[in-house]
């Protein structure tokens, strides 16, 4: 009987594509399902990344001290070993893979998920197998149902693992080497402590200095606006004057000039009608909910992200993580 592996981000996500089958009992780190499109698959999952890059004390015993002698840090190739206590898993998801014919890659649909799967896949010696792709933005049971129906090569997404993979080095490159190197000499200046310094947060670092100097060169200067309250038989609005005025003196000239005052007269010259659409607001990208979860109730993007991944699992919102406002007619239909 040939055996399907689906394999899993996590153990939430792993419990509800097996809610999704007809049949399923869970066991040690695994669940055995079957339907009608699988008469013998198990699903079985990571905690998140089950694999990971070496250290450098991995490659070379002398690149576990810090010694600008022995900067830059480069490995003739990038190797990767199974996570700092996640061997228990790894073990258990190797045994499935290596009993497969068939294995669906079943992490979130994004560059991340692919290479936490093919990572897995490849230093289990699996990579040579038939893969497929199931590619779905919700854990409803009839998405998953679909999804599993309409399974994608898996080939098709191997530039997305790529593509993760190729940051995971280049943040490990920026991060030992840089860091190493900031922090020795910081520590020859008289400096305590480890320095950190990284592809992204470095960058970041700048431009909240950068900012923090504007906040700090930044001096206020006053201005004066001017707005009238209009009455007339068909009702009473507010109205303001499009200019600013750098003094009140300004301001009261340019009332003086143009005889404005509580009760001055005015005359409508002209009526514009016309129609106007409003679109519905776009949906949350993941860095726009940050922003809006920041500024209405102060989140970190860390919490932002915690907590829309809980809604997520429990399968009350579409997949988070993701760059666009826009989602495809499935996703609207459902």
């Amino acid at each position: 009987m040939s055996k399907t592996v689906i394999l899993a981000e996590k153990p939430s996500q792993a419990s509800a594509y097996a809610d999704a089958f007809d049949h399923s009992e869970r066991k040690d780190g695994y669940f055995v399902v079957s339907d009608k499109e699988f008469s013998h698959a198990v699903i079985t999952y990571g905690f998140g990344h089950l694999v990971a890059l070496f250290s450098p004390e991995d490659y070379h015993e002398e690149w576990k001290k810090w010694d600008l002698n022995t900067l830059p840090l480069l490995p003739t190739e990038y190797r990767f070993k199974v996570s700092d206590g996640k061997k228990k898993q790894y073990t258990i998801v190797k045994k499935h893979l290596d009993e497969a014919e068939t294995i669906i890659i079943a992490t979130d649909s994004d560059r991340e998920g692919e290479a936490i799967a093919r990572l897995i896949i490849n230093l289990s010696g699996n990579d040579h197998k038939p893969l497929k792709r199931l590619w779905i933005n919700s854990l409803e049971k009839e998405e998953i149902k679909k999804g599993f129906r309409n399974l994608r090569d898996g080939e098709a997404f191997y530039s997305s693992y790529k593509e993760a993979e190729t940051r995971q080095i280049a943040d490990w490159l920026v991060g030992m080497n840089l860091s190493r190197l900031y922090t020795l000499y910081m520590q020859k200046n008289g400096m305590k402590g480890v320095f950190s310094i990284g592809r992204v947060q470095t960058p970041t670092l700048y431009l909240i200095y950068q900012r923090n100097i504007e906040i700090a060169a930044f001096v206020s200067k006053s201005f004066f606006e001017l707005y009238g309250r209009f009455s007339h038989k068909k009702g009473i609005y507010q109205g303001k004057y499009a200019g600013r005025f750098d003094s009140e003196y300004d301001l009261e000239a340019f009332k003086k000039k143009h005889e404005l005052n509580d009760h001055a007269p005015g005359k409508i010259t002209s009526v514009k009608t016309e129609e106007k659409k409003q679109f519905a607001p776009k949906l949350f990208s993941l860095s726009d909910l940050q922003a809006t979860a920041n500024k209405r109730f102060h989140y970190s993007a860390s919490e932002t992200v915690k907590v829309v991944q809980g809604l997520y699992e429990k399968k009350l919102v579409s997949y988070p993580r993701t760059d666009t406002n826009y989602i495809g007619s499935p996703e609207f239909d459902y």
